[in-house]
Protein backbone atom coordinates (compact mmCIF):
# COMPACT_ATOMS: atom_id res chain seq x y z
CA UNK A 1 0.00 0.00 0.00
CA UNK A 2 1.32 3.40 -0.96
CA UNK A 3 1.45 5.46 2.26
CA UNK A 4 1.21 8.68 0.25
CA UNK A 5 -1.94 7.64 -1.60
CA UNK A 6 -4.90 9.98 -1.25
CA UNK A 7 -7.09 6.94 -0.63
CA UNK A 8 -5.10 4.72 1.77
CA UNK A 9 -7.95 2.21 2.16
CA UNK A 10 -8.38 1.53 -1.56
CA UNK A 11 -8.46 -2.13 -2.50
CA UNK A 12 -5.69 -3.22 -4.91
CA UNK A 13 -6.98 -3.89 -8.40
CA UNK A 14 -6.23 -6.95 -10.51
CA UNK A 15 -3.78 -4.94 -12.64
CA UNK A 16 -1.64 -3.64 -9.77
CA UNK A 17 -2.04 -6.52 -7.32
CA UNK A 18 1.38 -7.92 -8.15
CA UNK A 19 3.12 -4.65 -7.23
CA UNK A 20 2.04 -4.89 -3.58
CA UNK A 21 4.34 -6.51 -1.01
CA UNK A 22 3.42 -10.09 -0.20
CA UNK A 23 3.13 -9.34 3.52
CA UNK A 24 0.48 -6.75 2.69
CA UNK A 25 -1.44 -9.17 0.50
CA UNK A 26 -1.33 -11.80 3.23
CA UNK A 27 -2.81 -9.43 5.81
CA UNK A 28 -5.21 -7.61 3.49
CA UNK A 29 -8.73 -7.19 4.81
CA UNK A 30 -11.80 -5.85 3.08
CA UNK A 31 -12.12 -2.10 3.83
CA UNK A 32 -14.76 -0.86 6.25
CA UNK A 33 -17.85 0.87 4.91
CA UNK A 34 -19.56 4.11 6.00
CA UNK A 35 -22.63 2.25 7.28
CA UNK A 36 -20.38 0.57 9.83
CA UNK A 37 -19.17 3.94 11.07
CA UNK A 38 -22.75 5.23 11.30
CA UNK A 39 -23.80 2.12 13.24
CA UNK A 40 -20.86 2.64 15.58
CA UNK A 41 -21.92 6.28 16.04
CA UNK A 42 -25.47 5.18 16.98
CA UNK A 43 -23.93 3.00 19.70
CA UNK A 44 -21.89 5.97 20.89
CA UNK A 45 -25.06 8.10 21.08
CA UNK A 46 -26.85 5.46 23.14
CA UNK A 47 -23.89 5.34 25.53
CA UNK A 48 -23.88 9.13 25.81
CA UNK A 49 -27.61 9.27 26.55
CA UNK A 50 -28.03 6.34 28.93
CA UNK A 51 -24.59 5.96 30.52
CA UNK A 52 -22.53 9.14 30.19
CA UNK A 53 -25.35 11.61 30.89
CA UNK A 54 -26.25 10.11 34.31
CA UNK A 55 -22.55 9.85 35.21
CA UNK A 56 -21.99 13.52 34.41
CA UNK A 57 -25.15 14.54 36.26
CA UNK A 58 -24.11 12.85 39.51
CA UNK A 59 -20.33 13.30 39.38
CA UNK A 60 -19.83 16.60 37.49
CA UNK A 61 -16.30 17.05 36.17
CA UNK A 62 -15.28 13.59 37.36
CA UNK A 63 -18.18 12.22 35.35
CA UNK A 64 -16.93 14.14 32.32
CA UNK A 65 -13.50 12.56 32.70
CA UNK A 66 -15.06 9.10 33.02
CA UNK A 67 -17.10 9.81 29.88
CA UNK A 68 -13.97 10.58 27.90
CA UNK A 69 -12.31 7.38 29.08
CA UNK A 70 -15.48 5.47 28.18
CA UNK A 71 -15.27 6.92 24.67
CA UNK A 72 -11.64 5.86 24.35
CA UNK A 73 -12.43 2.33 25.47
CA UNK A 74 -15.37 2.15 23.06
CA UNK A 75 -13.14 3.39 20.23
CA UNK A 76 -10.65 0.61 20.89
CA UNK A 77 -13.44 -1.98 20.96
CA UNK A 78 -14.89 -0.54 17.77
CA UNK A 79 -11.53 -0.71 16.03
CA UNK A 80 -11.19 -4.35 17.09
CA UNK A 81 -14.71 -5.11 15.82
CA UNK A 82 -13.90 -3.63 12.40
CA UNK A 83 -11.00 -6.09 12.11
CA UNK A 84 -8.77 -3.55 10.41
CA UNK A 85 -5.13 -2.71 10.90
CA UNK A 86 -4.89 -0.39 13.90
CA UNK A 87 -2.39 1.71 11.95
CA UNK A 88 -5.12 2.47 9.42
CA UNK A 89 -7.76 3.35 12.00
CA UNK A 90 -5.41 5.32 14.27
CA UNK A 91 -2.68 6.56 11.90
CA UNK A 92 0.03 8.31 13.90
CA UNK A 93 3.06 9.65 12.04
CA UNK A 94 5.90 11.96 12.86
CA UNK A 95 4.60 15.54 12.56
CA UNK A 96 6.17 18.06 10.20
CA UNK A 97 6.36 21.83 10.31
CA UNK A 98 4.07 22.05 7.27
CA UNK A 99 1.52 19.86 8.99
CA UNK A 100 1.79 21.80 12.26
CA UNK A 101 1.29 25.25 10.73
CA UNK A 102 -1.37 23.90 8.36
CA UNK A 103 -3.30 22.56 11.35
CA UNK A 104 -3.00 25.85 13.24
CA UNK A 105 -4.25 27.78 10.19
CA UNK A 106 -7.13 25.32 9.76
CA UNK A 107 -8.08 25.79 13.41
CA UNK A 108 -7.88 29.59 13.18
CA UNK A 109 -10.04 29.78 10.08
CA UNK A 110 -12.59 27.35 11.49
CA UNK A 111 -12.59 29.06 14.88
CA UNK A 112 -13.33 32.48 13.38
CA UNK A 113 -16.26 31.07 11.40
CA UNK A 114 -17.48 29.19 14.47
CA UNK A 115 -17.49 32.37 16.57
CA UNK A 116 -19.43 34.17 13.86
CA UNK A 117 -22.03 31.40 13.62
CA UNK A 118 -22.35 31.35 17.41
CA UNK A 119 -23.08 35.08 17.54
CA UNK A 120 -25.72 34.78 14.81
CA UNK A 121 -27.42 31.95 16.70
CA UNK A 122 -27.20 33.95 19.94
CA UNK A 123 -29.19 36.69 18.24
CA UNK A 124 -32.06 34.28 17.52
CA UNK A 125 -31.82 32.13 20.67
CA UNK A 126 -30.44 34.37 23.44
CA UNK A 127 -31.99 32.51 26.38
CA UNK A 128 -30.84 29.10 25.17
CA UNK A 129 -27.24 30.24 24.79
CA UNK A 130 -27.34 32.03 28.13
CA UNK A 131 -28.45 28.83 29.87
CA UNK A 132 -25.78 26.75 28.11
CA UNK A 133 -23.03 29.27 28.94
CA UNK A 134 -24.01 29.51 32.61
CA UNK A 135 -24.27 25.74 32.92
CA UNK A 136 -20.83 25.13 31.44
CA UNK A 137 -19.22 27.87 33.55
CA UNK A 138 -20.75 26.50 36.74
CA UNK A 139 -19.43 23.00 35.98
CA UNK A 140 -15.95 24.27 35.11
CA UNK A 141 -15.77 26.27 38.32
CA UNK A 142 -16.14 23.17 40.51
CA UNK A 143 -12.55 22.02 39.95
CA UNK A 144 -9.13 23.72 39.95
CA UNK A 145 -8.01 25.20 36.65
CA UNK A 146 -5.31 22.57 36.06
CA UNK A 147 -7.76 19.67 36.53
CA UNK A 148 -10.31 21.40 34.30
CA UNK A 149 -7.62 21.91 31.67
CA UNK A 150 -6.75 18.20 31.66
CA UNK A 151 -10.38 17.05 31.52
CA UNK A 152 -11.68 19.60 29.00
CA UNK A 153 -8.64 20.22 26.77
CA UNK A 154 -6.41 17.14 26.86
CA UNK A 155 -8.79 14.20 27.27
CA UNK A 156 -11.21 15.15 24.44
CA UNK A 157 -8.28 15.74 22.08
CA UNK A 158 -7.32 12.10 22.60
CA UNK A 159 -10.56 10.25 23.35
CA UNK A 160 -13.06 12.03 21.08
CA UNK A 161 -10.61 12.11 18.19
CA UNK A 162 -10.07 8.36 18.55
CA UNK A 163 -13.82 7.94 18.11
CA UNK A 164 -14.51 10.45 15.33
CA UNK A 165 -11.34 10.93 13.28
CA UNK A 166 -10.19 7.43 14.20
CA UNK A 167 -12.90 4.78 14.04
CA UNK A 168 -15.76 6.62 12.30
CA UNK A 169 -13.77 8.51 9.67
CA UNK A 170 -11.74 5.41 8.82
CA UNK A 171 -14.96 3.82 7.55
CA UNK A 172 -15.18 6.65 4.98
CA UNK A 173 -11.73 5.78 3.64
CA UNK A 174 -12.99 4.72 0.20
CA UNK A 175 -15.24 7.75 -0.28
CA UNK A 176 -13.30 9.82 -2.78
CA UNK A 177 -15.29 13.04 -2.52
CA UNK A 178 -13.63 15.21 0.13
CA UNK A 179 -16.73 17.37 0.57
CA UNK A 180 -18.93 14.35 1.31
CA UNK A 181 -16.50 13.02 3.94
CA UNK A 182 -16.00 16.40 5.63
CA UNK A 183 -19.71 17.30 5.58
CA UNK A 184 -20.89 13.95 6.95
CA UNK A 185 -18.26 13.93 9.69
CA UNK A 186 -19.21 17.49 10.66
CA UNK A 187 -22.88 16.55 10.99
CA UNK A 188 -21.93 13.54 13.10
CA UNK A 189 -19.75 15.69 15.37
CA UNK A 190 -22.55 18.24 15.77
CA UNK A 191 -25.09 15.56 16.73
CA UNK A 192 -22.58 13.98 19.10
CA UNK A 193 -22.67 17.00 21.44
CA UNK A 194 -26.45 16.57 21.97
CA UNK A 195 -27.09 20.32 22.15
CA UNK A 196 -29.36 21.91 19.51
CA UNK A 197 -28.01 25.38 20.27
CA UNK A 198 -24.41 24.32 19.68
CA UNK A 199 -25.10 22.02 16.74
CA UNK A 200 -23.94 24.40 13.99
CA UNK A 201 -20.75 25.61 15.76
CA UNK A 202 -19.70 22.08 16.72
CA UNK A 203 -20.56 20.81 13.23
CA UNK A 204 -18.26 23.46 11.74
CA UNK A 205 -15.50 22.43 14.13
CA UNK A 206 -16.07 18.81 13.16
CA UNK A 207 -15.71 19.71 9.49
CA UNK A 208 -12.42 21.47 10.17
CA UNK A 209 -11.12 18.53 12.20
CA UNK A 210 -12.18 16.02 9.56
CA UNK A 211 -10.63 18.04 6.74
CA UNK A 212 -7.28 18.07 8.54
CA UNK A 213 -7.53 14.32 9.07
CA UNK A 214 -8.61 13.65 5.48
CA UNK A 215 -5.69 15.60 4.04
CA UNK A 216 -2.97 14.50 6.45
CA UNK A 217 -3.94 10.92 7.41
CA UNK A 218 -2.28 11.67 10.75
CA UNK A 219 -4.35 11.56 13.94
CA UNK A 220 -1.89 13.85 15.73
CA UNK A 221 -3.02 16.88 13.71
CA UNK A 222 -6.77 16.81 14.52
CA UNK A 223 -5.82 16.04 18.12
CA UNK A 224 -3.70 19.23 18.13
CA UNK A 225 -6.59 21.15 16.52
CA UNK A 226 -9.02 19.87 19.17
CA UNK A 227 -6.59 20.64 21.99
CA UNK A 228 -6.03 24.25 20.89
CA UNK A 229 -9.76 24.88 20.57
CA UNK A 230 -10.72 23.43 23.95
CA UNK A 231 -7.72 24.94 25.73
CA UNK A 232 -8.80 28.40 24.59
CA UNK A 233 -12.33 27.72 25.86
CA UNK A 234 -10.96 26.77 29.28
CA UNK A 235 -8.84 29.92 29.46
CA UNK A 236 -11.79 32.12 28.47
CA UNK A 237 -14.08 30.39 30.99
CA UNK A 238 -11.49 30.98 33.71
CA UNK A 239 -12.45 34.67 33.56
CA UNK A 240 -15.07 33.75 36.13
CA UNK A 241 -17.89 36.13 36.96
CA UNK A 242 -16.57 38.86 34.67
CA UNK A 243 -16.80 36.59 31.65
CA UNK A 244 -20.28 35.40 32.64
CA UNK A 245 -21.44 38.98 33.07
CA UNK A 246 -20.00 39.91 29.69
CA UNK A 247 -21.82 36.99 28.08
CA UNK A 248 -25.12 38.08 29.60
CA UNK A 249 -24.60 41.68 28.47
CA UNK A 250 -23.70 40.66 24.95
CA UNK A 251 -27.01 38.81 24.59
CA UNK A 252 -29.06 41.95 25.13
CA UNK A 253 -29.90 45.07 23.17
CA UNK A 254 -27.93 46.25 20.17
CA UNK A 255 -24.70 44.75 21.48
CA UNK A 256 -25.34 41.42 19.78
CA UNK A 257 -25.83 43.13 16.41
CA UNK A 258 -22.74 45.27 16.77
CA UNK A 259 -20.81 42.16 17.86
CA UNK A 260 -21.93 40.32 14.72
CA UNK A 261 -20.83 43.26 12.59
CA UNK A 262 -17.46 43.41 14.32
CA UNK A 263 -16.92 39.66 14.00
CA UNK A 264 -17.84 39.73 10.32
CA UNK A 265 -14.80 41.95 9.84
CA UNK A 266 -12.64 40.03 12.32
CA UNK A 267 -13.50 36.72 10.62
CA UNK A 268 -12.80 38.10 7.13
CA UNK A 269 -9.31 36.48 7.01
CA UNK A 270 -10.84 33.03 7.72
CA UNK A 271 -11.10 32.01 4.03
CA UNK A 272 -7.41 32.85 3.52
CA UNK A 273 -6.51 30.85 6.65
CA UNK A 274 -8.37 27.82 5.29
CA UNK A 275 -6.77 28.23 1.88
CA UNK A 276 -3.33 28.42 3.48
CA UNK A 277 -4.11 25.29 5.50
CA UNK A 278 -5.10 23.48 2.33
CA UNK A 279 -1.82 24.42 0.66
CA UNK A 280 0.25 23.29 3.64
CA UNK A 281 -1.64 20.04 4.24
CA UNK A 282 -1.77 18.94 0.62
CA UNK A 283 0.27 15.97 -0.46
CA UNK A 284 3.55 17.22 -2.00
CA UNK A 285 3.16 14.53 -4.66
CA UNK A 286 -0.14 15.98 -5.88
CA UNK A 287 0.07 17.96 -9.14
CA UNK A 288 0.00 21.68 -8.52
CA UNK A 289 -2.99 23.62 -9.81
CA UNK A 290 -3.40 27.30 -10.56
CA UNK A 291 -4.31 29.29 -7.45
CA UNK A 292 -5.38 32.47 -9.27
CA UNK A 293 -9.12 31.71 -9.41
CA UNK A 294 -9.38 30.44 -5.80
CA UNK A 295 -7.47 33.48 -4.52
CA UNK A 296 -9.76 35.84 -6.45
CA UNK A 297 -12.89 34.13 -5.10
CA UNK A 298 -11.51 34.18 -1.56
CA UNK A 299 -10.62 37.86 -1.88
CA UNK A 300 -14.17 38.58 -3.07
CA UNK A 301 -15.66 36.69 -0.14
CA UNK A 302 -13.35 38.48 2.31
CA UNK A 303 -14.30 41.85 0.86
CA UNK A 304 -18.02 41.08 1.14
CA UNK A 305 -17.62 40.06 4.79
CA UNK A 306 -15.83 43.34 5.57
CA UNK A 307 -18.44 45.42 3.73
CA UNK A 308 -21.44 43.71 5.34
CA UNK A 309 -19.81 43.86 8.75
CA UNK A 310 -19.12 47.57 8.42
CA UNK A 311 -22.67 48.27 7.20
CA UNK A 312 -24.17 46.33 10.11
CA UNK A 313 -21.99 48.26 12.57
CA UNK A 314 -22.92 51.56 10.97
CA UNK A 315 -26.67 50.87 10.88
CA UNK A 316 -26.68 49.65 14.48
CA UNK A 317 -24.86 52.75 15.69
CA UNK A 318 -27.18 55.05 13.75
CA UNK A 319 -30.25 53.41 15.26
CA UNK A 320 -28.78 53.59 18.77
CA UNK A 321 -29.16 57.11 20.22
CA UNK A 322 -26.46 56.80 22.88
CA UNK A 323 -23.36 55.96 20.84
CA UNK A 324 -20.95 56.80 23.66
CA UNK A 325 -22.58 54.43 26.11
CA UNK A 326 -22.64 51.67 23.51
CA UNK A 327 -18.91 52.12 22.82
CA UNK A 328 -18.16 51.97 26.54
CA UNK A 329 -20.17 48.76 26.89
CA UNK A 330 -18.21 47.21 24.04
CA UNK A 331 -14.93 48.16 25.73
CA UNK A 332 -16.15 46.59 28.97
CA UNK A 333 -16.97 43.39 27.10
CA UNK A 334 -13.51 43.20 25.56
CA UNK A 335 -11.85 43.72 28.95
CA UNK A 336 -14.05 41.11 30.65
CA UNK A 337 -13.39 38.49 27.99
CA UNK A 338 -9.59 38.69 28.13
CA UNK A 339 -8.50 35.04 28.59
CA UNK A 340 -5.42 35.99 30.61
CA UNK A 341 -7.44 37.64 33.40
Amino acid sequence: MNPYSQFPYEEPSQTNRSTYPQEFMDSYRKPSRPWQGILFFVIILLLMLFVAAPIQYFFGMLGLALTELLLLGTALLGAWALRQDMRQIFPIKRPTWRGFFGTVLAWLGTYLLTLLSTLVLMYFFPQGFSDVSNSMSSVFSTTPLLITFIIVAILPAICEEAVHRGVIQSTFGNVRNTFVVVFCMGIIFGIFHLDPYRFLPTALLGMGLSYVMHKSHNLLYPALFHFINNALSVLVSSGGSAAQSASADMLSGPLILISIGAYLMVAAPAPFCLFGAQRLLRNPREPQKSVLLPVLLIALLTGLMIIFGFLLLLLTMIRNPDLGQLTQEMENLLVAWRPWR
